[in-house]
This record gives structure tokens, C-alpha cells and sequence, in this order.
């Protein structure tokens, strides 16, 4: 299976940009990992989106408010 562009730059930003452009310790990563484990987990169990679907046309302002509140 194809990855999708947001697994793709999610894991570029996670694995490249943060430790290495961004220099940020690694709990500080870990912490970011983990915000994003809990929007895919919303996005799965409240909008019926599994994380392999999801693109970045889906992440758009109406669904990280309601993945906020």
C-alpha cells in the first residue's frame, strides 16, 4: 500500500525536521508524536477515518477544532 502525503510528511516531520532542522530535544518530539497519535486516534473513532486513509485535504480547520475540544 502507497503511503498517503500526510503519513508521508507526518513521518519526515517527526523523523527529520524536528530532531535534526529543528534541533528539539527528544521529549519534546515524543510529545508531538503523541498529539498525533491522539488526532489519528479522533479521527478514526469519532469521524470514521482509519490513519492509513488519511490525506491532508482531510486535515482542515472544521476537524482539528472539533479534534481540540
Amino acid at each position: 500500500m502507497k503511503p498517503t502525503d500526510f503519513s508521508y510528511y507526518l513521518t519526515d516531520y517527526l523523523s527529520k525536521y524536528l530532531p535534526y532542522t529543528a534541533e528539539l530535544c527528544m521529549n519534546t518530539i515524543i510529545s508531538y508524536r503523541d498529539t498525533f497519535s491522539l488526532l489519528l486516534e479522533f479521527c478514526n473513532t469519532k469521524k470514521n477515518l482509519p490513519p492509513e486513509k488519511i490525506t491532508l485535504n482531510h486535515l482542515d480547520k472544521e476537524l482539528i477544532e472539533k479534534y481540540l475540544n
